[in-house]
């Protein structure tokens, strides 16, 4: 006879036998492995949702199981323990120590192990003489391939019957108290002492204009932030930069700490236009210290001598167009004096005038554009400005190799030479 059961009276959970609590033991689910749900996210069907499973039989299994493993174990581990351990053992066999001799039975060269005696100088022993008892007396070192012998072997023995005579192939070392060597004074080198300078204010301002070959001063005002003073022999002098004629200035009076002082430089414009620059700084012997301070100057042309030779220019170039005459009479009731009223400041160029002038030359218009840029920076000499585009060809590079004040005075010169 033949049970047709449907879909919906289908039951999943796994029937276990009604067992006595006897005997019975609960195992972790083979299926799930303890975690009571399958691979589907689904309550396992093995142990019906509950992790385990509870039976004699299977406790009778999973005992079984831990013997046998448990044997299994033992007998695998210890056979390769005892492969390990023969084959170590042949090749130690054939390990050759050459150039020595065992002193026990004249074993030569010794083979295996090597002993070797910490106290007797030049005494080896084999494996088979070290087993037998021979040397017993004195501590061994055991050698077990040539290249982990020492290179050398310092031994201290210590004789606990003073009176008794050692064997003659015993070196003794007597026990002497270690000599207390005097250690003597370090000699402690004076340190030079730290000043400070800190910058205030200063009288002039970067880009300050300044006739060509006229003379000039700048002052600045520095504070001693440090807690040494200053000595008398501190000189402020000009250390790199362009040559400005600047003379050093020597102090001759000591600035104490937290106190304030005035130093005025007089300098000397250069005779070609131009932007300048020249650092100083305080110095006293060979130590220069304190901030690094500077001096920014614009050399210019004398405008009442611009202003003439334009007008020179345009009177040898055309006769005058209009000329109004004016009379005068003087003391005496004399003659008439004819002026001409020009306006000379319609006939002074600017700086920026005469450079754009420059520029507007260029057929390059990448170049005009750099040497515009350059002029807006500040640098305001047309041929230093256009060697250097021509040598970096980038704007950025010309100006900070400006402001590093790389280009001196002498490269200034070679520039003007070179066009």
């Amino acid at each position: 006879m033949t049970t047709t059961v449907s879909d919906a009276q289908a039951n999943c959970q796994l029937i276990v036998p009604e067992e006595d609590e006897e005997g019975v033991e609960e195992v972790t689910c083979i299926k799930c492995n303890g975690s009571q749900v399958n691979k589907k996210g689904l309550p396992c069907r093995k142990c019906g949702g509950t992790g385990v499973l509870s039976s004699k039989e299977l406790a009778a299994i999973a005992s079984t199981v831990r013997e046998e493993v448990r044997e299994f174990c033992y007998k695998s581990f210890q056979n390769m323990f005892k492969e390990f351990l023969e084959k170590k053992r042949a090749d130690q066999a054939e390990v050759i120590h050459e150039n020595f001799i065992c002193d026990g039975c004249e074993m030569t060269p010794i083979k295996g192990i090597r002993y070797m005696c910490s106290v007797r100088s030049n005494y080896d022993l084999c494996e088979k003489c070290e087993r037998n008892g021979v040397g017993a007396g004195y501590p061994l070192l055991k050698i077990r391939k040539p290249e982990f012998a020492p290179a050398k072997l310092i031994c201290q023995y210590k004789n606990h019957m003073m009176n008794q005579a050692l064997p003659a192939d015993i070196a003794l070392v007597k026990d002497e108290k270690p000599v207390e060597q005097k250690q003597q004074p370090k000699e402690v080198k004076p340190k030079n002492p730290r000043y400070q300078a800190r910058f205030v204010k200063e009288s002039i301002f970067d880009k300050h204009e300044v006739e060509a070959g006229a003379e000039f001063e700048k002052t600045w005002v520095f504070r001693n932030d440090g807690e040494t003073s200053w000595p008398k022999d501190v000189q402020f002098l000009q250390t790199t930069g362009d040559d400005i004629g600047a003379k050093p200035v020597q102090l001759g009076y000591e600035v104490k700490a937290d106190s304030m002082t005035t130093v005025t430089v007089q300098c000397k414009a250069p005779e070609n236009e131009g932007r300048y620059t020249a650092y100083f700084r305080m110095q006293t012997g060979a130590i220069k210290f304190g901030h690094k301070v500077w001096c920014d100057i614009l050399v210019v042309k004398p405008k009442v001598a611009a202003a003439v030779q334009m007008i020179s220019q345009e009177s040898a170039e055309k006769p005058m167009e209009k000329v109004e005459e004016s009379a005068f009479a003087d003391k005496e009731g004399g003659s008439d004096l004819m002026q001409s009223q020009i306006t000379i400041a319609d006939a002074i160029k600017t700086p920026k005038m005469v450079y754009y002038e420059e520029v507007a030359k260029e057929k390059d218009a990448t170049l005009q554009e750099a040497l515009k840029n350059l002029y807006d920076f500040g640098f305001t000499d047309f041929k230093v400005n256009k060697s250097l585009m021509i040598k970096y060809k980038n704007v950025n590079t010309v100006a900070e190799t400006l402001c590093n004040g790389v280009l001196n005075e002498s490269a200034v010169k070679e520039i003007y030479g070179n066009n």
